[in-house]
């Protein structure tokens, strides 16, 4: 094989890995972004619930007698 060519399928194969990697960053962007944003992950706040009510079942300082 000559330098050329084996130049030009190193730079193939660095195009691909680039573009592989950009696809990969893009797949985790979207899939973040089809979350909803509505409730945190833990789950103990409720955007849609009443304001100053305590969520039951759980720990909060005004639970605690």
């Amino acid at each position: 094989m000559s330098k050329a060519k084996a130049k030009k399928a190193v730079q193939k194969s660095e195009d691909y890995k680039n573009i592989m990697a950009t696809l990969a960053q893009e797949a985790e962007i979207e899939q973040q972004a089809s979350q909803s944003d509505l409730q945190p992950a833990d789950g103990y706040v409720n955007p849609l619930g009443r304001m100053g009510v305590v969520p039951s079942g759980s720990y909060s300082p005004y639970n605690m007698a």
